[in-house]
C-alpha cells in the first residue's frame, strides 16, 4: 500500500521532508519558516572529536532537531525513536506505514542505491521520508532536487542507510506527526524559535558553540601554521565541503535563515527584521566567498610561507562573520522582546 504523499523537490533535505509532512496533514508553511522556527542555524566546533580525520565541524543543529524544535514551538505532538536493533526499527516502521502513517527517516547519503554516485558521501543526517512498503520495497520521498526523489529501495538496502557506519550514525532515527492543534499561531511560534536561536547563539555552554565557537574556530585556523602542505589542503577542502557541498551547506543555511527574517518581517508588518535579515545574507555572501578563496588556494601550487600568511587572513575573516552574526543576533533578541 502506497501513501497518497504530496511528495515534491525542496531546497533543503530536513526542512523539505517536513514541509511535506505538514502538507500531507494540511498544513502549508514555507522551509525557511521550518527551519527559523526550528532554530536550524548554528555552528559547532569540536577539535578533540574527530570525524573522517577532521575536528568535528557543523554550521547546523544535529540532524532532526529542527523537527523536534519547530515541533514544539507549534504545539505539534511528534514521536521520535531511535533504535539499537535493526530489525525492531524495520518492523516499527512497517507498523505505522500500514496504518497508512508516512514516516521521516534520517539516512546515511553512501548507503543510498539511488542516489548518483558523485553525490554520495559520508554524510548520515539526509532525511527522507517512507511512504508506503509493496513487494520491490520501501516507496520514499527524497526532497532533493537533483534526482528523481521518489523512488523505491529494497528492504535490506534501507535497513543498511538507517544505520550507517561511524560514531555519527543515527541509530535508525525516525519521527512522524501524531497530531495537530487546531489552529496554526506563527507568531507566537516564530517569537519562540528566535528567543531561543538567539540563547543557542549567543550564550553556549561551552566555548565550541554558536557564536563563541566561531571565533574558537578563528583562532584553530591559526593553528594549522604547523601543517604540511598536503594537510593545508585537506583542511581547506574539509572548509569548503562543509560550506558548499554537504547538505544545503553552511551558507546556504544562512541565505535561509535570512529569508526566514524576511517572510517574519511581512507575518509582523515590522521592518526592524529586514536589518538583520540584509546583515545575516551578508555572512551567507562572507561564508560562500570563504568557500571560493579556500578552494582556490587548496588547488594552487604555492609555496608554504604564502599559505601560511593566507591562513591568518582567513582567520580574520572568520572573527568578521563571528561579529557580524553576533550582531545579528542581538539585534534580533532586542526586537523579539517587545512581543
Amino acid at each position: 500500500m502506497i501513501i497518497d504523499y504530496p511528495h515534491s523537490r525542496r531546497t533543503h533535505c530536513e526542512t523539505g521532508t517536513i514541509k511535506n509532512l505538514l502538507n500531507f496533514y494540511g498544513w502549508d508553511i514555507s522551509e525557511p519558516l521550518i527551519f527559523g522556527i526550528g532554530s536550524g542555524i548554528y555552528f559547532i566546533h569540536i577539535p578533540y572529536v574527530k570525524h573522517e580525520g577532521f575536528a568535528l565541524t557543523m554550521f547546523r543543529v544535529v540532524p532532526a532537531q529542527i523537527f523536534t524544535d519547530f515541533a514544539k514551538q507549534m504545539n505539534i505532538k511528534i514521536c521520535k525513536d531511535y533504535f539499537f536493533i535493526k530489525n525492531n526499527a524495520m518492523k516499527k516502521l512497517d507498523c505505522l506505514l500500514e496504518r497508512q502513517i508516512p514516516v521521516g527517516l534520517v539516512v546515511g547519503l553512501k548507503d543510498l542505491p539511488y542516489f548518483p554516485i558523485e553525490l554520495r558521501g559520508s554524510f548520515n543526517g539526509h532525511h527522507v521520508a517512507a511512504i508506503g512498503k509493496d513487494e520491490n520495497g520501501y516507496h520514499i520521498s527524497d526532497t532533493y532536487p537533483l534526482i528523481d526523489g521518489q523512488v523505491c529501495i529494497a528492504c535490506d538496502d534501507l535497513k543498511k542507510a538507517r544505520f550507517p557506519s561511524g560514531f555519527t550514525t543515527t541509530h535508525g532515527l525516525m519521527f512522524y506527526i501524531k497530531s495537530l492543534p487546531s489552529t496554526m499561531n506563527l507568531k507566537s511560534a516564530i517569537v519562540k524559535g528566535i528567543l531561543k536561536t538567539c540563547q543557542m547563539a549567543l550564550h553556549p555552554e561551552l566555548k565550541y558553540f554558536g557564536v563563541p565557537g566561531m571565533f574558537f574556530f578563528a583562532e584553530k585556523i591559526k593553528k594549522w601554521e604547523i601543517c604540511s602542505p598536503m594537510e593545508l589542503r585537506r583542511n581547506y577542502r574539509q572548509i569548503v565541503r562543509l560550506l558548499e557541498e554537504t547538505g544545503t551547506g553552511g551558507a546556504g543555511f544562512r541565505f535561509m535563515y535570512a529569508d526566514f527574517l524576511e517572510e517574519t518581517a511581512k507575518i509582523f508588518d515590522n521592518e526592524c527584521f529586514l536589518t538583520p535579515a540584509s546583515i545575516m545574507r551578508e555572512c551567507a555572501d562572507q561564508w560562500r566567498m570563504l568557500a571560493v578563496e579556500m578552494l582556490r588556494c587548496s588547488k594552487n601550487n604555492n609555496t608554504l610561507n604564502i599559505e601560511l600568511k593566507t591562513i591568518h587572513e582567513f582567520s580574520d575573516w572568520v572573527k568578521v562573520i563571528a561579529q557580524k552574526e553576533k550582531e545579528v543576533f542581538l539585534s534580533l533578541q532586542n526586537i523579539v522582546s517587545d512581543y
